[in-house]
Order: structure tokens, then C-alpha cells, then sequence
């Protein structure tokens, strides 16, 4: 039974997190030393307490630091490094070049089951991220982030079923949306990074990395 051929021209994206922040918090306050000797020191100890409290900052929010930008950089390579073995000419030749069905489904396999893996690793790092003490609209980018790299996998999955179907018609099916699907993912794989580049990192480092025409958010 003859195999499908298929052709593909993908761009991949570059890295997405650079830059870091440090987790500032407000100095603590010392309220004033208490005086138990009457009770008119105690209640002026309080008042004194009291207004310190009041003229005290309240601690900063908690922002992306160069811990988190690896972690996030870390998957990323990852999985973009995967996503490029999917595109390479030489794999795709390979895989093509197979006539016995058992081996070109493996070839397949080998190509794209490590992208899916790439991809839900990034959306497990950034659904852990979810966890930290960052501001609300940091984490609610985090978690459609997560969302969009697990739809991300779940295409390659349904690539890979097709591909891997004895179905001649599901084989073909996949083999013309192999290119227009990673494609699609390329081409939107920055875009969560962007997004929530814009609300996790603290106000002075993304000003200097929006200043930076060529930097990478």
C-alpha cells in the first residue's frame, strides 16, 4: 500500500522570555515600643501603631524574576527544538521515502510525538506558574497560556492519529494538514509569551524591554 507524501515549509519561533525582575517587598515597620504603665501610655501606643500602619506601603505584588523567564525559556527550547525536527527536509524525506506501513507510521511517531510532549510540557510550566503569588492578570495569561499550548498538542495528537490510522482516507487527510497545522502553530506560539510578558514582569524591566526594539518580550 503506497504512503502519503508529505510536504512541508514551516518557520519557526524564536525564544520568548528574556529579562527578569526582583520580587521587591516593603521594609517592615517597626511599630512604637509598648508602655503597659497606665492606661494612657497603652492607648497611645495603639494610636502610634495605628498611623504607622496607615503610613506604611503596602508590600509590592510579586513579579516574574529570572527564575521564572528559564523555567519559561527552558520549555519553550524544548519544544521549539522538537517543533524543527517536525519541518527538518532530511526527516521528511526519510519518513517519505518509507513504502512498508509499519515503518513509516514509526518514522512519523519519532517526529511528531515528541513536539506534543514539548508542547504540554510548556503548558504544564505555565500552569505551576499559576501558583505563585503573581498580580491576577499575570496568572489569568498564564493559564490561556497553558490552555493554548494543550490545543496546541492535542492537533499534533489528531496529525498523528491520522497519520497513523489504516484508514488510507484519514492518511491523507493528515498528510494535508501536516503543513498547514504546524504552520498555524509556529505562527501562534509567541503570542501567549507576548501577552503575558505585558502583566508578570514588574513595571521598571518591561519599560526597559519595550524600549528595546530588539529584544524579545
Amino acid at each position: 500500500m503506497p504512503r502519503w507524501t508529505v510536504l512541508v515549509a514551516v518557520s519557526v519561533a524564536g525564544l520568548v522570555l528574556t529579562g527578569c525582575s526582583s520580587d521587591a517587598t516593603a521594609p517592615e515597620t517597626e511599630g512604637a515600643p509598648k508602655d503597659n504603665s497606665s492606661p494612657s501610655a497603652t492607648a497611645s501606643t495603639s494610636a502610634t501603631a495605628t498611623a504607622t500602619a496607615e503610613a506604611s506601603p503596602s508590600p509590592d505584588p510579586t513579579y516574574f524574576s529570572g527564575e521564572e523567564s528559564d523555567l519559561v525559556n527552558k520549555a519553550a527550547a524544548a519544544a521549539q527544538s522538537a517543533g524543527a525536527a517536525t519541518t527538518a527536509a532530511r526527516r521528511l524525506a526519510a519518513c517519505n521515502k518509507i513504502t512498508a506501513y509499519p515503518g513509516w507510521r514509526q518514522c512519523w511517531r519519532r517526529l511528531l510525538q515528541p513536539y506534543s510532549a514539548g508542547l504540554k510540557d510548556v503548558a504544564g510550566t505555565l500552569t505551576t506558574l499559576q501558583k505563585g503569588d503573581f498580580p491576577p492578570a499575570c496568572r489569568s495569561e498564564l493559564a490561556d497560556g497553558a490552555q493554548r499550548f494543550t490545543s496546541f498538542a492535542d492537533q499534533i495528537d489528531t496529525l498523528l492519529a491520522g497519520l497513523e490510522s489504516p484508514a488510507r482516507s484519514q492518511q491523507l487527510r493528515s498528510a494535508k494538514r501536516y503543513s498547514p497545522t504546524l504552520n498555524r502553530i509556529a505562527g501562534d506560539f509567541a503570542e501567549p509569551f507576548q501577552k503575558a510578558t505585558q502583566v508578570c514582569y514588574s513595571p521598571e524591566v518591561l519599560a526597559s524591554v519595550n524600549a528595546d526594539p530588539s529584544a524579545s518580550p
